[in-house]
C-alpha cells in the first residue's frame, strides 16, 4: 500500500513538473507546439495507470528527409541528406497489458537537394510533437504507431510556413536495461507527412523522413 501511494504521489508530482516546464510566452515561436504538448500530456496523465512506472527519455541522432516535391507538374526529385534530430519524450503505461502511450517534443533539421529546381538545396528547422501507442512484444522490443504535428521554424524548405504539418509516425524501439531504473534506447522512426505544404495551387510538397535515434530513459516510480 505504501508503495502504491508513493507511486501515485510521484505521478502527481510529474504532472506538476511538466505543467511548470511547459509555461510559455504566448508570442514565442514555440507557443503553439508547447500548448498542444501540454494538452496531450494532460490527456495521457488522465488515462494512464498511475501505479505503473512512467519513463522519461532523451533521444538524439539523424533525420534523413526526402520530401515529395512537385512543381508545375514536374517532380523535383529531391535527394535527402542526413541532419540532426533530438528531443525529450515521456512514456506512460496504459495498463498491465503490453501497451503504453508516448509523447514529447523533438527538434529536427531537414536537408534535401535536387538538380531540377532553381533552388538546389532546401533546408528546414522543425519542432515535432509525436503521439504514439507502443505495443511491447517483451521488455526489450516495442512497436509504436501514431501521428505527429510538426511546426516549421525556419529555412527555405516550404512556402506555406504558417500551416503545421501532420502525418503518420511508425517507431521501432529496442530497450536495454542498464540498471533497475535506467535503460539504453535505440529507435528507428518513419514519418509520412499528409499535409500539402505548398502555397502554390496545383503544386505538392509532402514531407517524408526516416530517423535513427539513440539515447536513454529513466523510470519514475
Amino acid at each position: 500500500m505504501n508503495r502504491q501511494n508513493s507511486q501515485v504521489g510521484n505521478q502527481k508530482n510529474l504532472s506538476r513538473v511538466m505543467s511548470l516546464a511547459l509555461v510559455e510566452d504566448p508570442k514565442a515561436s514555440y507557443a503553439k507546439p508547447m500548448r498542444i504538448l501540454r494538452q496531450i500530456l494532460g490527456f495521457l496523465l488522465l488515462v494512464s495507470n498511475p501505479v505503473l512506472a512512467a519513463e522519461l527519455s532523451f533521444l538524439g541522432g539523424l533525420n534523413y528527409a526526402a520530401p515529395t516535391d512537385i512543381r508545375l507538374g514536374q517532380d523535383q526529385r529531391p535527394t535527402g541528406s542526413a541532419a540532426p534530430a533530438f528531443g525529450l519524450g515521456i512514456d506512460l503505461p496504459f495498463s498491465e497489458l503490453p501497451f503504453s502511450f508516448e509523447s514529447g517534443i523533438f527538434i529536427k533539421s531537414s536537408r534535401s537537394e535536387n538538380s531540377v529546381s532553381a533552388l538546389p538545396e532546401s533546408k528546414g528547422e522543425w519542432t515535432d510533437i509525436p503521439l504514439l501507442v507502443h505495443y511491447h512484444f517483451d521488455p526489450s522490443v516495442s512497436l509504436g504507431l501514431g501521428g505527429y504535428w510538426s511546426f516549421f521554424r525556419s529555412g527555405n524548405a516550404i512556402q506555406k510556413s504558417e500551416s503545421p504539418d501532420s502525418g503518420i509516425l511508425v517507431d521501432l524501439r529496442a530497450r536495454i536495461r542498464v540498471t533497475d531504473t535506467l535503460f539504453f534506447l535505440v529507435d528507428g522512426r518513419y514519418l509520412h507527412g499528409l499535409s500539402n505544404l505548398s502555397a502554390v495551387p496545383g503544386d505538392t510538397y509532402n514531407t517524408r523522413s526516416i530517423q535513427f535515434l539513440a539515447g536513454a530513459s529513466y523510470a519514475i516510480f
